[in-house]
């Protein structure tokens, strides 16, 4: 039952982690949940990576799918570029 405490996960594991989380801490000035903030995250860089969609499609596509949210994708943009993560 509590055989998970003894697991630890791999150094590289670790570093892909430690290199995200910035990214998975919702800043202070946005008025969303960290729940939605994640959303938010999540589906514009799927849209951008996955989908291959250009910013003004994966923007497009977030006003027209969650608009609560999209009101945020050009700090979630900015994040994600931040952190280098459409590369």
């Amino acid at each position: 039952e509590d055989d998970y405490k003894k697991m630890t996960l791999k150094p590289s594991i670790k570093e892909k982690l430690k290199a995200v989380s910035p990214l998975l801490k919702k800043p202070d000035s946005i008025q969303l949940e960290s729940e939605e903030w994640l959303e938010l995250v999540a589906s514009y860089h799927y849209l951008r990576k996955v989908r291959g969609c250009s910013d003004c499609d994966a923007i497009t596509i977030l006003k027209a799918d969650k608009p609560r949210l999209a009101e945020f994708v050009n700090e979630a943009k900015s994040q994600i570029e931040k952190f280098s993560f459409l590369s």
